[in-house]
């Protein structure tokens, strides 16, 4: 097959009119009989060999059952954690990240479809498995990443892929991974004669443009996390567009510390960051934004399940009251912190999470983002518009005990929520703008 280039750009909203397209519409094609490659996103939470949590393998579902419908030979791929072929042998990267758990929670809800988990994703055995499947049927293939070529977007990989699996029909619906070029996401698309979006990604795509670039007002974004060197970008561009934003997590610090606060032996990332973050500071204020840090923290000398904590304050320094001291770090936002965020949301239209605004998973430092979980609710009961993008934000709101009803929409994709707010050129939307097959 002539080999299609990749390196034309394709704006956001050219990618957006393109997922529009009818005749990029799966759902008004017909497939019977036809072997349809799916890239789906199944990087789930693993606690041992138990899913943690399953919302990216129970959004993928109705694609699933949707192409069955269609009397597809439905044959799915997927990569799972970071396993490294060049250091690792096959039979330990099987056992930290095979996609056997994964087979069985698909099992589970399609029941005698779902055929089982084969043993790699190319090959002649591959091939010969996948010549049994009938119309109806699904096949698992095994992690993408156990190749090398996969992440480096490797041609013969990609070409293996297409050829072992025989592929007719290509679906992206792994909008966790659509910024990222590699074989399975970008590189099949130049070896499969026909490219189309998935439901899920069509619906990622369309709900968090809307909700960016036509929000419901005032329009408040929340950012936490860990790496501020990330999320500096996109706080400059959500400036322009946000009423209000809340910066917590481990990247509140940087933004502390720009303003002369002390914050013990809390981590910062480099100095010239500490410097970019007053730089936003001083375009919010330039631009007339809300721009809310934590006022207060929940300190300990280590971070660790256990550890004895104390608040104090950080946005107060100068009153005598207790600062984050050298030896202690900062590991949550404190009750203060909950109030003021949660009175910034009360008159919200849209609302925008990515992040946890603490070390959550220990909890000790769990309550300031289970806090924010349920002020977002709220304000989805409210009438807001709210949006959880996606990585440790969907966790966090798994553990702080909400649901998926609580919110408007909950995203499967963390990063690529992220890039594809800033505008930057998703490699797998890209892929499938090359022409309409």
């Amino acid at each position: 097959m002539a080999e299609r280039s990749l390196h034309r750009t394709v704006t956001r909203q050219q990618a957006i009119d393109i997922l529009l397209t009818s005749e990029k519409d799966i759902s008004k094609l017909d497939f019977k009989g036809q072997r349809v490659l799916m890239r789906a996103d199944f990087n789930v939470p693993l606690s041992g060999n138990r899913i943690a949590d399953d919302t990216r393998i129970r959004a993928t579902v109705p694609t699933i059952q949707l192409l069955l419908e269609k009397g597809a030979i439905l044959i799915l791929c997927s990569h799972l954690g970071r396993p490294d072929p060049g250091k690792q042998t096959w039979e330990e990267m099987k056992a930290k990240a095979s996609l056997a758990p994964v087979a069985a929670a698909l099992k589970d809800i399609l029941g005698e479809a779902f055929v089982g988990l084969a043993e790699d994703c190319i090959g002649d055995a591959v091939a010969a498995q996948i010549g049994t499947l009938k119309p109806g049927q699904v096949l698992l293939l095994e992690n993408t990443r156990f190749h090398k070529g996969d992440t480096k977007n490797d041609d013969a990989f990609a070409e293996a892929l297409a050829k072992s699996t025989g592929a007719q029909v290509f679906i992206m619906d792994a909008f966790g991974v659509s910024h990222r070029n590699q074989a399975s996401v970008t590189g099949i698309t130049k070896f499969v004669p026909r490219s189309y979006p998935g439901p899920l990604v069509r619906k990622e795509v369309l709900c968090l443009a809307n909700s960016i670039d036509v929000p419901k007002r005032p329009f408040v974004v929340v950012l936490g996390g860990a790496k501020v060197v990330d999320k500096l970008h996109i706080i400059s561009i959500l400036i322009d567009k946000a009423d209000k934003l809340i910066i917590g997590g481990k990247m509140a610090f940087t933004f502390l510390a720009a303003k002369g606060v002390p914050v013990g032996d809390t981590e910062i990332e480099e100095s010239h960051r500490v410097e970019e973050a007053l730089q936003m500071e001083r375009k919010a204020a330039a631009e007339h934004k809300e721009l809310y840090l934590p006022i207060d923290q929940v300190v300990a000398t280590e971070l660790e399940p256990g550890a004895e904590t104390k608040i104090v304050w950080t946005m107060d320094f100068g009153s005598g009251k207790p600062i984050i001291a050298n030896g202690f770090h900062g590991g949550d936002i404190g009750p203060a912190s909950q109030q003021l965020f949660a009175d910034a949301l009360a008159d919200a239209g849209t609302i925008f999470w990515n992040g946890p605004l603490g070390k959550f998973e220990v909890p000790e430092f769990s309550k300031g983002t289970y806090a924010m979980a349920k002020a977002i609710a709220a304000a989805t009961k409210r009438g807001a518009t709210t949006i959880i993008g996606g990585g440790d934000s969907v966790s966090a709101v798994k553990a702080a005990g909400c649901s998926h009803e609580d919110f408007t929409h909950i995203s499967t994709g963390g990063g690529a929520s992220l890039e594809l707010i800033e505008g930057n050129k998703m490699p797998g939307l890209r892929a499938l703008t090359l022409g309409v097959s």
